[in-house]
Protein backbone atom coordinates (compact mmCIF):
# COMPACT_ATOMS: atom_id res chain seq x y z
CA UNK A 1 0.00 0.00 0.00
CA UNK A 2 1.23 3.52 -0.75
CA UNK A 3 1.62 5.57 2.44
CA UNK A 4 3.19 8.90 3.38
CA UNK A 5 5.40 10.05 6.24
CA UNK A 6 5.86 13.78 6.73
CA UNK A 7 8.87 15.43 8.35
CA UNK A 8 10.80 18.70 8.29
CA UNK A 9 13.92 19.96 6.54
CA UNK A 10 15.77 19.93 9.88
CA UNK A 11 15.26 16.15 10.22
CA UNK A 12 15.97 15.18 6.62
CA UNK A 13 19.81 15.16 6.78
CA UNK A 14 19.86 12.79 9.78
CA UNK A 15 17.28 10.48 8.15
CA UNK A 16 19.45 10.24 5.03
CA UNK A 17 22.70 9.92 7.00
CA UNK A 18 21.37 7.21 9.36
CA UNK A 19 19.55 5.40 6.55
CA UNK A 20 16.19 4.95 8.27
CA UNK A 21 13.08 6.73 9.55
CA UNK A 22 13.24 6.27 13.29
CA UNK A 23 10.26 5.27 15.41
CA UNK A 24 8.80 7.84 17.77
CA UNK A 25 6.07 8.33 20.39
CA UNK A 26 2.95 6.31 19.58
CA UNK A 27 0.77 8.51 21.84
CA UNK A 28 -0.43 5.32 23.54
CA UNK A 29 1.24 5.60 26.94
CA UNK A 30 -1.23 5.36 29.83
CA UNK A 31 -0.96 5.11 33.60
CA UNK A 32 -1.81 1.42 33.39
CA UNK A 33 0.73 0.79 30.61
CA UNK A 34 3.67 3.24 30.75
CA UNK A 35 5.38 1.56 27.75
CA UNK A 36 5.37 3.95 24.83
CA UNK A 37 5.26 1.34 22.01
CA UNK A 38 7.29 3.52 19.60
CA UNK A 39 6.23 3.50 15.94
CA UNK A 40 6.74 5.31 12.65
CA UNK A 41 3.54 7.19 11.76
CA UNK A 42 2.05 7.23 8.25
CA UNK A 43 -1.07 8.52 6.57
CA UNK A 44 -2.76 7.40 3.36
CA UNK A 45 -3.41 11.11 2.61
CA UNK A 46 -0.78 12.56 0.27
CA UNK A 47 -2.19 16.08 0.21
CA UNK A 48 -2.07 18.86 2.76
CA UNK A 49 -5.30 17.69 4.42
CA UNK A 50 -6.42 18.12 8.05
CA UNK A 51 -4.74 14.84 8.94
CA UNK A 52 -1.45 15.92 7.43
CA UNK A 53 -1.67 19.18 9.38
CA UNK A 54 -1.45 17.17 12.61
CA UNK A 55 2.24 16.82 11.82
CA UNK A 56 2.54 20.58 12.31
CA UNK A 57 2.55 20.31 16.11
CA UNK A 58 6.33 20.31 16.21
CA UNK A 59 6.51 23.34 13.96
CA UNK A 60 4.50 25.64 16.19
CA UNK A 61 6.94 25.39 19.11
CA UNK A 62 9.79 26.63 16.96
CA UNK A 63 7.67 29.44 15.56
CA UNK A 64 6.77 30.81 18.99
CA UNK A 65 10.10 30.01 20.61
CA UNK A 66 12.05 32.56 18.57
CA UNK A 67 9.78 35.51 19.34
CA UNK A 68 12.76 37.44 20.73
CA UNK A 69 14.83 36.95 17.58
CA UNK A 70 14.79 38.98 14.38
CA UNK A 71 12.34 38.30 11.54
CA UNK A 72 14.95 36.48 9.43
CA UNK A 73 15.68 33.98 12.22
CA UNK A 74 11.95 33.44 12.80
CA UNK A 75 11.36 32.75 9.11
CA UNK A 76 14.35 30.36 8.96
CA UNK A 77 13.05 28.44 12.00
CA UNK A 78 9.57 28.19 10.46
CA UNK A 79 10.98 26.93 7.17
CA UNK A 80 13.18 24.17 8.57
CA UNK A 81 10.78 22.96 11.29
CA UNK A 82 7.57 22.78 9.23
CA UNK A 83 6.68 19.09 9.62
CA UNK A 84 4.52 19.05 6.51
CA UNK A 85 7.32 20.29 4.24
CA UNK A 86 9.03 16.96 3.43
CA UNK A 87 6.92 14.02 2.23
CA UNK A 88 8.42 10.53 2.21
CA UNK A 89 6.40 8.14 0.05
CA UNK A 90 6.66 4.46 0.95
CA UNK A 91 5.21 1.13 -0.21
CA UNK A 92 4.32 -1.23 2.62
CA UNK A 93 2.07 -4.27 2.94
CA UNK A 94 -0.51 -3.71 5.66
CA UNK A 95 -0.86 -6.59 8.10
CA UNK A 96 -4.18 -7.63 9.64
CA UNK A 97 -2.51 -10.01 12.09
CA UNK A 98 -2.15 -9.47 15.80
CA UNK A 99 1.04 -7.39 16.25
CA UNK A 100 1.79 -9.22 19.52
CA UNK A 101 2.18 -12.45 17.52
CA UNK A 102 4.19 -11.04 14.60
CA UNK A 103 7.89 -11.95 14.58
CA UNK A 104 8.80 -9.38 11.93
CA UNK A 105 8.24 -5.63 11.92
CA UNK A 106 4.98 -4.80 10.14
CA UNK A 107 2.63 -1.99 9.17
CA UNK A 108 -0.88 -1.82 10.64
CA UNK A 109 -3.92 0.43 10.53
CA UNK A 110 -3.59 2.52 13.68
CA UNK A 111 -7.00 1.49 14.98
CA UNK A 112 -6.32 -2.26 14.56
CA UNK A 113 -2.86 -1.96 16.12
CA UNK A 114 -4.02 0.03 19.15
CA UNK A 115 -6.83 -2.41 19.92
CA UNK A 116 -4.50 -5.41 19.61
CA UNK A 117 -1.99 -3.99 22.07
CA UNK A 118 -4.78 -3.60 24.60
CA UNK A 119 -6.05 -0.04 24.55
CA UNK A 120 -9.52 0.52 25.99
CA UNK A 121 -12.27 1.28 23.48
CA UNK A 122 -13.16 4.54 25.24
CA UNK A 123 -9.54 5.76 25.04
CA UNK A 124 -9.37 4.95 21.31
CA UNK A 125 -12.66 6.78 20.68
CA UNK A 126 -11.22 9.87 22.37
CA UNK A 127 -8.20 9.66 20.08
CA UNK A 128 -10.55 9.37 17.08
CA UNK A 129 -12.36 12.57 18.09
CA UNK A 130 -9.14 14.50 18.56
CA UNK A 131 -7.22 13.39 15.50
CA UNK A 132 -9.54 13.58 12.53
CA UNK A 133 -9.78 10.83 9.96
CA UNK A 134 -8.28 7.98 11.97
CA UNK A 135 -8.90 5.53 9.10
CA UNK A 136 -6.08 7.29 7.22
CA UNK A 137 -3.52 6.63 9.99
CA UNK A 138 -1.05 3.73 9.95
CA UNK A 139 1.87 2.69 12.13
CA UNK A 140 5.01 0.68 11.48
CA UNK A 141 6.35 -0.87 14.67
CA UNK A 142 10.06 -0.47 13.93
CA UNK A 143 12.43 1.98 12.25
CA UNK A 144 11.84 1.96 8.49
CA UNK A 145 14.73 1.25 6.11
CA UNK A 146 15.08 2.76 2.59
CA UNK A 147 14.12 -0.46 0.77
CA UNK A 148 10.48 0.56 1.41
CA UNK A 149 10.94 4.20 0.39
CA UNK A 150 9.72 5.28 -3.05
CA UNK A 151 10.75 8.95 -3.09
CA UNK A 152 11.20 12.04 -0.95
CA UNK A 153 9.63 15.32 -2.07
CA UNK A 154 9.51 18.96 -1.05
CA UNK A 155 5.78 19.69 -0.69
CA UNK A 156 6.36 23.44 -1.04
CA UNK A 157 7.93 23.14 -4.51
CA UNK A 158 6.94 19.65 -5.71
CA UNK A 159 10.62 18.88 -6.31
CA UNK A 160 11.86 15.30 -5.91
CA UNK A 161 14.75 15.25 -3.41
CA UNK A 162 15.50 11.53 -3.22
CA UNK A 163 14.76 8.43 -5.29
CA UNK A 164 15.90 4.81 -5.11
CA UNK A 165 18.98 6.01 -7.02
CA UNK A 166 19.90 8.32 -4.13
CA UNK A 167 19.82 12.01 -3.26
CA UNK A 168 19.00 14.22 -6.25
CA UNK A 169 20.82 17.44 -7.11
CA UNK A 170 17.78 19.39 -5.83
CA UNK A 171 17.86 17.43 -2.56
CA UNK A 172 21.54 18.16 -2.04
CA UNK A 173 20.94 21.85 -2.79
CA UNK A 174 18.06 22.08 -0.29
CA UNK A 175 20.13 20.49 2.49
CA UNK A 176 23.14 22.73 1.77
CA UNK A 177 20.91 25.82 1.60
CA UNK A 178 19.53 25.21 5.10
CA UNK A 179 22.63 23.73 6.78
CA UNK A 180 23.42 26.90 8.73
CA UNK A 181 19.76 27.36 9.77
CA UNK A 182 19.70 23.81 11.16
CA UNK A 183 22.97 24.35 13.04
CA UNK A 184 21.70 27.67 14.46
CA UNK A 185 18.50 25.97 15.65
CA UNK A 186 20.48 23.17 17.35
CA UNK A 187 22.71 25.73 19.10
CA UNK A 188 19.67 27.76 20.19
CA UNK A 189 17.87 24.66 21.55
CA UNK A 190 20.98 23.55 23.47
CA UNK A 191 21.53 27.03 24.90
CA UNK A 192 17.88 27.42 25.93
CA UNK A 193 18.13 24.08 27.81
CA UNK A 194 21.40 25.04 29.47
CA UNK A 195 23.50 22.62 27.37
CA UNK A 196 26.74 23.98 25.98
CA UNK A 197 28.07 22.43 22.79
CA UNK A 198 31.82 22.19 22.21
Amino acid sequence: MRLYHFTCIAHLPSILRCGYIDSTDSCLRTRQDPDDHPVVWFTSEASNSHDVQLWEGGSKAAQSSKSHADDTAIQAARTITDKTRIRITVELPVSKKDPRLEKEAACYMWDHWSRCIGREKRWIQTFHRLYGNWRAWYVFDHRLLPRSWVRIEDTATGEVLWTQDGLTHLGQSLIEKHEKDVEDLIVWRCTSKGVHRK
